[in-house]
């Protein structure tokens, strides 16, 4: 179906753009992600059409996918799934309703497979490492993820958005948490103590953008990297309480407490010489 646009003024929107006029329209996502365009004609006489389109829009420095070595304990990717709810298994424990998508993988240099989204604050993942995907609490591990946040929770609001945690999951072990008493909340990073203060943190964090998160605990020496770049390192303010909490028999890897997207949780456990 074609449309007559003589005399018609035609004005452009898009997302993180400003409204614009004329018969084209020409823009660069500010974001990397799914991207919306919206284009409306109205006539002298009072007549309207709208039209609407969505793509997705990829990091120009975009990352390519894990791959395992020796010391790989675990590698999730969710693109064998169907698209629609996550849902519990052997492997992972849900809340709330995440779902399988594939709507949104800009992180990729070559966008391919799907990735987990979180619409609700209230949506979460825990991954269980039982048996031969649990780090012994010697071990160097190294846990990284994509991670796209739209939002972060408003109010009394607090957990784990991105952690190695023991207790089945309720104790941050390492990991981003949650701070209950911003508003909105924001995101901080416990080792053995608080490490990384919001206030430090929350400058490095995009919001409706991928970026790659990796937390590195070695001989009671903790970093983080975003993107490939330290924020910070040195070595835990409790190692006692650390070791104390690395003994747990039930760790497990949390996500949630955000409203965006997750993809490639990847863990490495390494094993150190016992002194």
């Amino acid at each position: 179906m074609s449309i007559d646009l003589t005399g018609a003024r035609i004005v452009w929107e898009a997302r993180d753009q400003e409204p614009a006029f004329g018969r084209t329209f020409e823009f660069a996502p500010a974001h990397s992600g799914v991207q919306w365009v919206e284009a409306e004609a109205e006539w002298p006489d009072g007549r309207r059409a709208f039209a609407v389109t969505n793509f997705p829009a990829q990091r120009t420095d975009g990352g390519q996918p894990c791959t395992k070595d020796p010391f790989t304990k675990l590698l999730i990717n969710f693109d064998d799934l169907p698209d629609g709810p996550l849902v519990s298994n052997n492997r992972w424990d849900v809340t709330g309703q995440p779902l399988v998508t594939g709507e949104n993988l800009g992180w990729m240099t070559k966008p391919n497979g799907k990735a987990v989204k979180f619409s609700q604050i209230t949506d979460g993942l825990r991954i269980p490492l039982v048996g031969n995907v649990q780090p012994s609490e010697t071990d160097a591990i190294t846990l990284s993820a994509w991670l796209y946040v739209e939002r972060w929770p408003y109010g009394k609001w607090a957990g784990p958005v991105f952690a190695y945690t023991g207790r089945n999951g309720e104790e941050t072990i390492l990991g981003l948490n949650c701070d209950l008493w911003l508003r909105p909340s924001a995101p901080f990073l416990l080792c053995g103590g608080k490490m990384i203060s919001h206030a430090e943190l929350f400058p490095l964090i995009t919001l409706n953008e991928w970026q790659h998160y990796e937390l590195i605990l070695r001989d009671n020496n903790f970093s983080l990297r975003i993107d490939g770049k330290l924020v910070k390192s040195g070595p835990v303010q409790d190692a006692k309480t650390l070791a104390k909490q690395r003994q747990d028999k039930a760790p497990a890897i949390k996500l949630g407490n955000f409203i965006g997207y997750a993809d490639e949780i990847f863990l490495q456990a390494e094993p150190r010489l016992t002194r």
